[in-house]
């Protein structure tokens, strides 16, 4: 993670661009918009944090190619270059969905009912669809940077994930007991459990492609 952390302070061009496309989609949406529904304000949240955590994730494993792969290859465990890979790149993802948040509040205005309540199910939505990516990422560089067949991998993944963050964040915004969608929490969770699993059974396979 501490190199991962040097070489994108080294280069922060990803992560520059991914927040300026998330405050120019915002900017977008407060021209295009007088006033947004909570529906309509939820879609565009997770449609913004969706295609922004992408753009940040795709190229997680650029310095992971060639010359650099064999070196690392034998410098380290497969396991701990994808927990390493994950938990940096949920952690960008929480912070870019965080900022979000932030954007579309301050330009946008929300009506949500149980504000921390949404952000924590944020912050699971984010790193949900950070790790997500990240393995994706993985099995497109292993394919020789095939974005196409990792978009195509995300799907069985994601679509459940954001089935579910975009009924519990409208959720979110009316007064209706939290312990009713206790079920949809622990599919999240699980969800998330299931693809650092997944990620820690699958990479090892690949390193030694």
């Amino acid at each position: 993670m501490q190199r991962d952390l040097l070489i994108e302070w080294k280069d922060k061009s990803i992560l520059v661009s991914s927040i300026v496309y998330l405050l120019a989609v915002v900017f977008i949406c407060v021209q295009a918009f007088a006033f947004v529904e909570p529906d309509a304000w939820n879609a565009l949240f997770w449609i913004v944090t969706f295609f922004t955590v992408l753009s940040f994730t795709y190229r997680s494993f650029d310095h992971e190619i060639g010359s650099r792969f064999a070196y690392h290859y034998h410098l380290a465990k497969p396991q701990v270059i994808i927990t390493a890979k994950l938990f940096l790149n949920g952690m960008f993802a929480v912070l870019l969905t965080f900022l979000g948040y932030i954007a579309f509040s301050l330009f946008l205005g929300n009506e949500l009912v149980k504000p921390w309540l949404f952000l924590g199910v944020s912050l699971l939505g984010g790193l949900g669809i950070g790790f997500t990516f990240t393995l994706t990422s993985a099995l497109s560089a292993r394919a020789g940077g095939n974005l196409v067949l990792a978009s195509i991998l995300s799907l069985p993944l994601i679509l459940p994930l954001l089935t579910i963050l975009v009924g519990l964040t409208e959720f979110c915004f009316t007064a209706q007991p939290t312990v009713s969608k206790l079920p949809q929490f622990l599919g999240l969770l699980i969800l998330n459990i299931i693809i650092l699993v997944l990620s820690s059974l699958l990479f090892p396979y690949l390193w030694r492609d």
